[in-house]
Parts: C-alpha cells; structure tokens; sequence
C-alpha cells in the first residue's frame, strides 16, 4: 500500500516522543560503562557471498559539495556518511539518539567548569598509532583555534569549550568557562568533537588532510575521487569494537555522492547500489513493490526555510517577512508535492529536539493580509527572485517551484525562480554570501538533537549561515543562547524554547518544513534508519 500523510505523521508520533525523552534525559551528569553500541559479530558466511557477490557495498547519497573526508573541514551532512566510517568522537548516539561509549568508556562532570572523560585503551589508528588524550587534546584546538592547523568548519559547534586538560594518557578534561550544559551534546554528534591523529594531521597540509584520512572507525579509506564523486573503504580488520555483520561479506564499501534523485534510484533498481538516500514520493510504490527492496522512512533533522537576507531591503522590514510566511500554504505543497512525506515547521527545531515547544501556533495562510502589508510597507510592485537549490533536498526544485508560484499568485509582487546546483549554491550560501542572493530556499540538519545548534548556527553565526544579525533583537537571542549553555539542562530547555518563541516573532525565515528520510534499501540488508540524517550502512545488519 502506498503511504501518505496521515500514515507518516501515525508513524512519526511513537519515535518523537521516545527521542524527546532522549534529548531530556541525556544531559545527566555521569554515565557508566557499556558497549559501544555495535551490532554484532562478523557473521556473513556463505550467505552473506550469495547476497553481496561482488563483495562491494555501494550507497548513492545526495550530492556533495566536495570530496572532503576531513569532517574539520566540512560540516556537511552528505560528507559525513563517508566520514563517520573512518572517524570516530568520544561518545556515540544510537539510532534513538541515546549516548553510547565509543571512544570514551565513561564521562562525567568534575565540577561546573571540568568534565572529565576516561579514554577506551588498546585503540589503534589505522597506521598503527596508539590513540591517546593527546589526540583529544589536539582534536579540540584544531576545531576551536584558528592558529591549529587551519580554521575549522566546526569552530562554532563546540559552544563554552575553551580547551583540555590531560590528567594522563587516558583521562582528560574538558574545560569551560563555568557551568556549560552543551558539552555532553558537544562530544558526542559527528558534526562535533570528531577526533584526529595528532602526529598524522600535524604532518601534512589541510589540502592533503582534505582528501586522506587516517582515523579509529571500523572502515579505512583507499581511494577518494575528488570533486564530490565518491569515497571508497575497506574494512579496518584491528578495529576496537565489534565489526558490523556484513563485515566478512564485502571488500569495499562505496559512498557515491549523486545529485540527481532518478539517478540513484535507478541504480538502486539495478543492484548497482544497496542503499539510496531521499527516494522521490513518486518512487515509493515502485520500490515498495520490487521484490529486491525495501523503504526506511523516519523523521530527520532538517528544517526546510525560506532565508530572507536581514542586511538590506526588504527583507530588514518585518511587514515583508510576515508577508511572506503569509503567502506560503505549507498545507497546500506538503500534500500536493510532498505527497505528504514532511511535517510543517512552526519554529526553528523540530519536534525531536531538545527545546521544541509544542505551544507554538503555525503562522497559516492569509495572502489576502500578506498582500496588505506588502502595500504598507511600501513594495507594492517588489519583483522576487527565490533562488532554489537543486540536487540535495527531497524534490527541492518541485516544491521549491511550488513556492515561486504561490508567492507569485500575489497580485501585488512578481516572482521568479533561479534554480542553481546545490554545490555552487553551499559557496554563496555559508562563504562568499553575495547580497544579490537575498531569498532563497536552504535547508539545515544536524546530529546535536538540541535546537540550540540549529539556532547558533543558521541565525547567531552571521560570518557563514545568519542573514539575522542585522535585526533589532539578534543581541537578545546571542544572549538567550549564551544563558542556555550556562543553566543547567531543565532551565536551559526553558530558555530554547524562548528562543524558538523569539525567532517566530521576528519571522527570521520563512517556515516550511521538516524534512523526511526516505531511504531505499536492497533487501539483503537489513537498514536501519537513523534521526539525525546520517546515511551509513554501521548500524545495519543483514537479511539471511
């Protein structure tokens, strides 16, 4: 049977709430020893050769815009399925985002300004090094500290982390200046504190990190083809911790980055790849059919915006902001294009994330009053490019055309569409930020599980994401978020929540949507989709 809305918001309910109990709990101040949260042994056998015969694992993501398998170089999402294969941080999330040891055993906080976190021995790196504090201790300059090695992608996703103390080879502390309740989150998403080879980073050049890895992860990098085409591993035989089941049944393991969505369904349908990330609606019935494969569907990290440039006119004048929320239909494009499979964003975070509030009303739809304010504010007339990115969200360019029409249908405003690649699109959006790119449609994900990482990083850091530190209120929100990080976890999800209050209030952006995962799957995996927009083949095991 084909899924629609009302069958994906049913299913949607029992995880959400299950992650909003993760998110409350996982700011505990200790943590005892586990597991590392694999999966298994190395099972496989002749089974395994008869469902991998190439002995190759080949996933087709969404396009990147480089080959980078340095994660301090990029915080790209789509990097990270490449990535988080090879390097590995000091805690891990499973697939309900609950913190499981990885590199560090146990963890807890020492005082309001030290937390310490006792270090898994017998780890090797992949040249055979001994991974030790040092690395740790390195690993934290070299994203925080622009004069180490280079200036780090990530520098602003470590918020109150101002350095290390190492207590001996297998215990360090993380210091901040005074209570920080963001470090436990810190340490343990892929877009955080990923940890790297002191020796083997300081020994090369960024250019040469940029495309050679060297980490503790189950899987090692030999090959990468530059220019965002695709990474390639084999399997890293003296890993720490339990090799996924597939292991003994393939040699490599293949992240292919592709942009075009038919692209990587159709290679999905001829067994050229296992798994393929963000299937078209259109596709879900033909997949669901095919005897050979399988969909994973579940909720993401991604909101889905409008950005509107706050540094110049018109988009500095609220009335204009308003107006534009109110000329969107989110009902309208979700069940028309979306075929459903979203949810409507009513605020910056998610429901599964740490500081959503469940209070907030959805703008709605008015364009009779957007028209109005259009009119008030004196743009009567205004001609709208809305720059949409194609190649990266789930059919980008058609809801994204849904929208110029929409805004379009105001009798009062003309609206037109430039469609870019999502490559060249990422360079102006987070680097270069040209003003004549001053609407346009992005998306943001990421692994943290707690809306302040989404609110630091799109509206507070205004050298690459913000288009928001021009208005009136961005020097109260810098300080709403400043206040979070020092309370503890119950007062801080307080204080997002009025953060998210603030953003609505402001329209910072146009809200559309939370993006959903859909995830085609050879059925000789058994897939295991993840919340926080990871696609990668460790968490899966296989169909015997």
């Amino acid at each position: 049977m084909e899924p629609n809305r009302r069958q994906f918001i049913k299913g949607l309910s029992a995880p959400v709430g299950a992650t909003l109990l993760a998110g409350c709990s996982g700011g505990g101040e200790s943590n005892t020893q586990g597991g590392n949260g694999g999966n298994g042994g190395n099972g496989g056998g002749q089974t395994g050769a008869e469902l991998f015969p190439n002995r190759e694992l080949n996933l087709a993501v969404a396009a990147a815009s480089d080959s980078t398998v340095d994660q301090h170089q990029t915080g790209g999402i789509q990097n990270a399925a490449a990535i988080t294969l090879t390097y590995e941080r000091l805690i891990d999330r499973d697939l309900e985002g609950n913190m499981q040891p990885m590199l560090a055993t146990d963890w807890g906080r020492e005082e309001p300004g030290r937390f310490r976190c006792e270090l898994r021995e017998g780890v090797s790196w992949h040249n055979g090094d001994e991974f030790t504090a040092e690395d740790v201790a390195f690993s934290v300059d070299r994203i925080q500290d622009p004069d180490v090695h280079l200036t780090s992608d990530l520098q602003g996703n470590l918020p109150g982390i101002t350095g290390t103390e190492i207590i001996d080879d297998y215990t360090i502390d993380i210091l901040s200046d005074g209570f920080n309740s963001f470090v436990e989150t810190a340490l343990s998403h892929f877009l955080g504190l990923v940890i790297v080879n002191k020796d083997w980073i300081e020994a090369r050049d960024p250019s040469e990190t940029a495309i050679n890895a060297m980490g503790t992860g189950p899987m090692q990098l030999v090959d990468v083809e530059t220019g965002g085409v695709s990474a390639t591993f084999e399997i890293f035989e003296d890993y720490w911790g339990e090799l996924p089941e597939w292991a003994n049944s393939v040699d490599t393991v293949t992240i292919n980055w592709i942009g075009e969505s038919s692209s990587r369904v159709s290679g999905l349908r001829a067994e050229e790849y296992m798994i393929a990330e963000s299937v078209p609606p259109a596709d879900v019935q033909t997949i669901e059919q095919a005897e050979n494969l399988s969909l994973n569907t579940s909720p993401t990290s991604r909101v889905i915006k409008i950005v509107m440039d706050q540094r110049q006119e018109p988009w500095n004048i609220w009335e204009m902001r308003e107006a534009m929320n109110l000329a969107v239909d989110q009902d309208a494009y979700i069940n028309d294009i979306m075929d459903g499979f979203a949810v409507k964003s009513t605020q910056p975070t998610l429901p599964q994330m740490f500081g959503y509030d469940p209070d907030i009303e959805p703008i709605g739809y008015d364009p009779d009053r957007a028209e109005e304010l259009i009119d008030e504010a004196g743009f009567s007339g205004i001609e709208l490019q809305l720059t949409v990115p194609t190649g990266r969200y789930l059919l980008g360019e058609e809801f994204g055309l849904a929208l110029v029409d929409q805004i379009n249908q105001l009798s009062n405003v003309t609206c037109e569409a430039d469609i870019v690649d999502y490559g060249n699109f990422t360079d102006a959006w987070v680097s270069s930020r040209p003003l004549d790119m001053d609407f346009f449609i992005v998306g943001y994900g990421h692994p943290a599980w707690d809306g302040r990482e989404t609110i630091n990083s799109t509206l507070l850091n205004t050298d690459s994401q913000s288009r928001f530190g021009e208005n009136p209120r961005y020097d109260e929100l810098q300080d709403l978020f400043d206040r979070s990080i020092r309370a503890p976890r119950d007062e801080a999800e307080e204080l997002t929540k009025e953060m998210n209050r603030l953003c609505v209030e402001e329209r910072c952006w146009v809200f559309l949507h939370g993006q959903q995962a859909l995830i085609g799957h050879n059925n000789a995996l058994d897939y295991r989709g993840r919340q926080d927009e990871l696609v990668t083949p460790l968490d899966s095991g296989i169909n015997q």
